[in-house]
């Protein structure tokens, strides 16, 4: 906002003022849409400014997900079929991810 308060500018914003001849009273009001259009660009957009939010949103929501897991129908290749629709659950605890993750940077570094 420092290109609204410049030193000796009596009115901030987007508008022009012409004063009388003492500098005292302001005789008209000018729009200035060069100014508008300078201070809108500066200014975040609505989509910026919800990244966060919804960056926090999604990663709580993934992170219960993958705790609460997910139920997969198996189908076991065998020629009497005695598997067939087998369902599993499977799931990751925040200590299950600590550890996939340990390992993973384990192996990135060598080990």
């Amino acid at each position: 906002m420092d290109e609204f308060y410049l030193t000796g500018k009596k009115i901030a914003g987007c508008v022009n003022a012409t004063y009388d001849e003492t500098g005292e009273n302001v005789v008209s009001l000018e729009w200035n849409d060069e100014a508008y259009e300078a201070w809108v660009e500066k200014q975040p957009k609505w989509y910026e400014l919800e990244i966060p939010r919804k960056v926090s949103e999604l990663s709580v929501a993934s992170e219960k997900a993958i705790e609460n897991g997910i139920d997969v129908q198996l189908k076991e290749e065998s020629t009497e079929g005695a598997n067939d629709g087998v369902t599993e659950h499977f799931d990751l605890t925040s200590n299950d991810q600590a550890n996939l993750s340990n390992m993973f940077n384990a192996i990135v570094l060598g080990a």
